[in-house]
């Protein structure tokens, strides 16, 4: 579990950091991070809703805590 949650993190800063370079509004960068990580965070839960009672699910609700704990 550990590990995956690791996963998690690293895939999550990657795209925050993305994000962040992509906005050329240097005061918006932040601004840009976070919403990269609510966007993922409702994809995320969108997929657990359509994935309910799965295996794939419950993995899902261990990426929404990561994305949470970040927040």
């Amino acid at each position: 579990m550990r590990t995956r949650s690791q996963g998690v993190r690293v895939a999550l800063a990657y795209y925050a950091q993305l994000f962040r370079a992509q906005e050329v509004n240097k005061r918006m960068r932040e601004k840009a991070a976070y919403a990269c990580l609510a966007l993922r965070r409702a994809r995320v839960a969108e997929e657990i809703r359509l994935r309910k009672g799965t295996s794939t699910a419950e993995h899902l609700k261990l990426v929404v805590t990561v994305i949470e704990a970040r927040q």
